[in-house]
Order: structure tokens, then C-alpha cells, then sequence
């Protein structure tokens, strides 16, 4: 994750821009964007101080008391979705996206795909396996050699002389 730009950097930005330079010349000496001045402007403005902004934390999911609900769910249903496990949360007050769900259940170490102590989840799922190839797949990744105008095989391109 990105890391503020320095204090003494912003002060820098301003204090050249309080001389008279201006947005896009003090943007190329100090080597950030225009639309960083800018918002340094701002947050002078607003607060009157350069100051960084608090950089909002995102809580895990597992401090959050949904914590024992999601891995006793996953317990009883194992092959439950993501998203169905999200529709499950959401049916308990806890709104989650898909990759919180997903980052919780690679936290706890909880194992998704099917295995020898995990069996498929049934054949409609995912998680039944990959199906046989079919005669046409196979055929499809196989090279088809390419003709030359007397219509018999060759193994390169005919050549047609433009």
C-alpha cells in the first residue's frame, strides 16, 4: 500500500507555489502530479496544515463477531460459494465483498478445492472436476496442415506471389 509523500515535500510544493510558481512547473521540479498539488492545496485550505490525511484501515473480517458464524457455516456447508456465503452474512447485518470473504477463508486455512479427505461437491458444482475432453476439443488442438493449390498436403503455407 502507498505511503504519504513526505511533510517536507508538501511544504516544499507550497512554499514554491506561495512564490510565485506555478501548478504544472512546481508538479515537474518536485516530481508528483498537478492533482497532487492540488490536493495539498486543498488540505491547506481546509485544515491549515499539510498534514497527512488518517488512512482509513480496513478491519480483517475476522475481528469482527461474524468471525465464528462464517467458519461454523463453512463447517456445516462446506460447499457453499462465496457468494453465497456473502448472501449469508448479509442475512446477518454484515456486508462483505467478495475478497473479504475470500482473504478470510485463506487466513483460517480454510481449503476450497476438492481432495482426497474433501470429495466433490457434486456434478453440477466447480468443484466436481474437470470433465473428459470431447473427441471435438481434442481435434481442435491438433494442427491442421495447410494446402497448396494442387490439393494435396504440405506442411507450409503455399506462397501466393504478389
Amino acid at each position: 500500500m502507498p505511503s504519504a509523500l513526505s511533510l517536507d515535500l508538501r511544504k516544499r510544493v507550497i512554499e514554491a507555489l506561495e512564490a510565485g510558481m506555478n501548478q504544472r512547473a512546481a508538479a515537474a521540479r518536485f516530481a508528483v502530479s498537478v492533482n497532487t498539488i492540488t490536493n495539498w492545496i486543498a488540505l491547506k485550505r481546509e485544515r491549515g496544515d499539510l498534514n497527512p490525511r488518517p488512512v482509513d484501515r480496513i478491519r480483517p473480517l475476522s475481528a469482527d463477531p461474524a468471525r465464528g458464524f462464517l467458519l461454523g457455516l463453512v463447517k456445516r456447508e462446506p460447499c457453499l460459494s462465496i457468494q453465497e456465503l456473502r448472501d449469508a452474512l448479509a442475512a446477518e447485518g454484515v456486508a462483505v465483498s467478495w475478497g473479504a470473504v475470500q482473504g478470510f477463508l485463506k487466513r483460517h486455512g480454510v481449503e476450497r478445492k476438492p481432495g482426497p479427505d474433501r470429495p466433490a461437491c457434486g456434478a453440477g458444482s466447480r468443484n466436481a472436476g474437470p470433465a473428459a475432453p470431447s473427441q471435438t476439443s481434442a481435434n481442435r488442438l491438433s494442427p491442421t496442415p495447410a494446402i497448396n493449390w494442387e490439393g494435396t498436403h504440405s506442411s507450409r503455407v503455399p506462397e501466393t506471389g504478389f
